[in-house]
């Protein structure tokens, strides 16, 4: 049979206060690998949020809005998203349960945010507005487009994977990883030294990427390459 991923939707704002949608390009992405992707809602309750689990193999976190600082112990910037503490409280119960199965997670974007966070790490709230770099991450409007490289740790099942220390990604952030959460390890940068990739050596399987791979497979094995490590995880 084949492994069930859950994928956690996105939030964006409606006249009833919020909506949540899915970007099928991550359910496409891991179909092609192999799996069968199911949506998750945003569930509250530690007991709902196991039950969801218990169906599935794998997770995939999402990208989109901005996590609340306070969970990091900062506070918000001007530049900084309003906070959405469904999405916020659901991911991060579903992160602290899956962990505790040593789960398959591949966290994209916001998603290895959000693991960094969970794991104690902080964010740079916005890249650019402190300091970090001058380069634009934050190219939302070409998504299909390589705009900068990422230099891979050699010897990380990430560069092994996908078999090279160096490739092109595309760029749709403007926060990143900052200090790494426990646990979590380097496995990539970008020339500015931002970092963009990060795994957990001591779990079967938790990657993580700041780049949009759901947006390449098509086009690039590279990124092909990441979603059937992970569904492959899942079926083991």
């Amino acid at each position: 049979m084949k492994p069930v991923v859950c994928i956690t939707p996105s939030l964006f704002a409606g006249p009833d206060g919020g909506h949540q949608i899915i970007n099928m390009k991550y359910g496409k992405m891991v179909r092609r690998a192999g799996a069968l992707p199911i949506m998750c809602g945003y569930e509250q309750d530690p007991t709902e949020v196991a039950e969801i689990l218990d169906l599935c193999q794998g997770l995939i976190l999402t990208g989109g809005y901005d996590i609340d600082p306070e969970r990091y112990g900062e506070k918000r910037l001007d530049s900084t998203n309003e906070p959405h503490p469904d999405r916020d409280g659901f991911e991060f119960e579903l992160v602290r349960q899956a962990l505790e199965r040593d789960m398959p997670i591949l966290a994209i974007c916001r998603g290895v945010q959000v693991l960094n966070v969970e794991l104690g790490g902080t964010l740079w709230q916005d890249l650019n507005a402190q300091g970090v770099t001058e380069y634009k991450h934050s190219q939302f409007e070409i998504p299909e487009e390589l705009v900068h490289t990422v230099n891979l740790v050699p010897g990380t099942p990430i560069a092994e994977k996908l078999g090279t220390t160096r490739i092109k990604v595309n760029s749709c952030h403007h926060q990143a990883l900052k200090e790494l959460g426990a646990g979590l390890e380097l496995a990539g940068t970008s020339p500015d030294g931002v970092i963009e990739a990060a795994w957990m050596p001591e779990k079967r399987f938790v990657w993580g990427v700041q780049w949009h791979p759901e947006s390449l497979y098509l086009t690039h094995a590279e990124d092909q390459a990441l979603a059937d490590a992970f569904v492959d995880a899942c079926r083991g």
